[in-house]
């Protein structure tokens, strides 16, 4: 079981976090080859996962739990995919909503393999043929099927990654402040209960 942290631990901002891009380009920037190596890889349960890479994140991890409810976003990237035109509405506001819900989930960082439970999670209901007219347009191209059955996005995995790192350095110095207080508290307990520093007879 993972350690539990503050709602606002030292991975903030102010502490130098990574700040992720919304995965994903434009369809016109996703060649015809890519297209249909996304389609032989498969998002269903028909996909040949003997084929297919190992998870890049433990499947115990789950920052939400501990504390981690929200990851930086590059502000100047948002502007100009959300007012530039750089893609169109639909693309955006999947992308971005790919994001927010691969954060919530266990591992963090990871989205459903499963067609129909992708679809219900990005809020298509039980319409995979949305989902995958949503694809075709050139949403959620970053996201790859691993042996685990779940997709993962290598910007998100790094963000995942650094943040436990984090999270965990954070953590360890917490327990060494708090093993150094107890140790203080028994020095001046031993001090109180013999000041001469010896044994009186």
């Amino acid at each position: 079981m993972e350690p539990a942290e503050s709602p606002r631990p030292a991975w903030d901002a102010g502490a130098g976090a990574k700040v992720v891009k919304l995965v994903g380009t434009t369809a016109a920037a996703q060649s015809v080859d890519q297209k249909e190596e996304d389609h032989q890889v498969g998002w269903s349960a028909g996909a040949t996962h003997g084929a297919l890479p190992g998870p890049p994140i433990a499947p115990d991890i789950d920052l939400m739990k501990r504390g981690a409810t929200w990851f930086p976003i590059d502000a100047r990237d948002l502007r100009d995919r959300a007012f530039g035109a750089l893609e169109k509405p639909q693309v955006f506001l999947l992308d971005l909503l790919a994001l927010a819900a691969a954060w919530t989930q266990r591992p963090t960082g990871s989205l459903p393999g499963d067609e129909a439970a992708l679809a219900h999670l990005l809020g298509f209901g039980r319409s995979v043929k949305a989902l995958r007219k949503a694809r075709a347009n050139g949403a959620l191209v970053a996201w790859r099927l691993h042996h685990d059955g779940r997709l993962y996005a290598k910007p998100v995995t790094d963000l995942v990654l650094e943040t436990k790192a984090k999270l965990d350095k954070s953590f360890n110095r917490t327990v060494r402040a708090r093993e150094k207080r107890a140790e203080n508290r028994e020095r001046e307990q031993q001090t109180t209960a013999n000041p001469g520093g010896e044994d009186r007879l």
